[in-house]
């Protein structure tokens, strides 16, 4: 029945990275955000003051070494329709390696 279908398998792991999860995909994805707008998110999502926030950043790999081992970068600094746009792009490449099928 599935003969010949694309599967798509998605794991949203905020430390894919630093668990070695990141071994067992075949496509890497990266979202991120510049510094200030992570700061500002994880204090308003985790209701942390921003000490807390720095800390707990500071504690993930560095952005720089995450970017070097993924194979796709998605820029969340900008509104949800931006990030979204990405999104599908990606999807497409992964899905019909690129190609509007």
């Amino acid at each position: 029945m599935f003969k010949n279908k694309k599967g798509l398998c998605i794991i949203d792991a905020a430390l894919l990275f630093e668990s070695n999860w990141d071994k067992i995909c075949d496509i890497k994805w990266l979202v991120y955000v510049d510094r200030t707008t992570q700061v500002k998110r994880l204090i308003e999502r985790d209701k942390i003051n921003e000490v807390d926030a720095i800390k707990r950043i500071n504690a993930q790999m560095p952005l720089e070494q995450k970017i070097k081992l993924a194979d796709f970068i998605i820029n969340n600094s900008k509104d949800l329709r931006y990030t979204y746009e990405q999104v599908d792009i990606l999807l497409n490449i992964a899905l019909n390696g690129g190609n509007n099928e």
